[in-house]
């Protein structure tokens, strides 16, 4: 008998006019997981999301949710926090709660939930004076009203701080460990490799890596990182002809660098050196999704954080 999953997504193809916003992508969430859907600005993420939620009809190919078409789907089954939503802005975060419940015979434990996403003190607040923060939080609250048996979530912490962030994350796997099945977007790659069980990385519509967290990040284990920071503006057209040497990122005073010898730190060294650069900073790091990222896609996973500052 043939594996039901939570989702499968066959050849999916959505086209506007002459962009194939996503070109072909085949991919399964398993029942119980974290699933994260990464890529650059424009690589079809939310399209992708789209089409999975039956929010948008597939050129061609075809997504099941538990085996049947989203539009054959139980309601309640599913619940979507979107990226970008309307809704009325002179209306108090306790009675928009009480409205969408009101649509479903069944609901969540919605004060559990509340107290969760740290809105207990904006129940009596009116939406349109939350922040952007407070209104996502908001939002995924009402994904979960129905208590729907698979989550999709579009940058969920985007706009959050830390806390709220390091928060959301202990409530995911809280979710996940009540047997939830979770779809999630973000461009922040630290969040995707600590709350993802698998990963589908797209560019350009198409799907260029699909495996598990710690596979992905294994393709580059035979990698070390250093990151180097000196007094002065330095070259790298020396170090980058050295063999097992690739150059990450350069920014003036700064570099990621990969290598693979033994021996390229004190010859990195040399060559500063002779340039006249004074070392400030030095570090090793073990590989990371960011890297990952890096290599298959060729920029940022989030283009207004650099990356030299994530490096310690």
């Amino acid at each position: 008998m043939k594996k039901v999953h939570a989702i499968e997504v066959e050849n999916l193809v959505k086209q506007y006019g002459a962009k194939r916003a996503v070109d072909d992508v085949s991919l399964q969430v398993s029942h119980g997981e974290i699933f994260g859907i990464l890529g650059p600005n424009g690589a079809g993420k939310t399209t992708t999301m789209e089409c999975m939620e039956g929010l948008v009809e597939p050129t061609s190919g075809q997504v099941l949710i538990n085996g049947k078409p989203p539009a054959e789907v139980v309601p309640g089954t599913i619940g979507v926090q979107l990226q970008e939503a309307r809704m009325f802005s002179q209306i108090k975060v306790r009675e928009l709660l009480r409205l969408y419940a009101s649509l479903y015979s069944r609901t969540a434990d919605i004060d559990a939930v509340v107290d969760k996403l740290l809105l207990r003190e904006k129940l009596d607040s009116y939406f349109g004076n939350l922040s952007g923060g407070q209104k996502q939080r908001v939002f995924v609250t009402l994904a979960l009203l129905p208590d729907p048996e698979i989550l999709f979530l579009d940058e969920i912490t985007s706009g959050l701080d830390p806390q709220a962030r390091l928060s959301i994350w202990r409530f995911l796997r809280e979710l996940k460990a009540g047997g939830k099945t979770i779809v999630m977007t973000t461009h922040y790659l630290e969040e995707a490799q600590q709350l993802c069980d698998r990963i589908a990385l797209l560019k350009d519509g198409r799907l260029i890596a699909y495996d598990d967290t710690r596979t992905l990040v294994q393709r580059l284990d035979s990698w070390k990182h250093i990151k180097v920071v000196t007094d002065k503006v330095f070259s790298l057209d020396a170090v980058a002809e050295m063999p097992g040497v690739r150059i990450i990122e350069h920014d003036g005073r700064e570099a990621l660098i990969g290598f693979r010898s033994r021996r390229f730190i004190q010859r990195l060294v040399n060559e500063l050196a002779a340039q006249g650069a004074d070392i400030l900073d030095i570090a090793t790091r073990e590989p990371s999704l960011e890297d990952i990222f890096m290599q298959l896609v060729g920029e940022p996973a989030d283009p207004d954080k650099p990356r030299l500052e994530q490096v310690s």
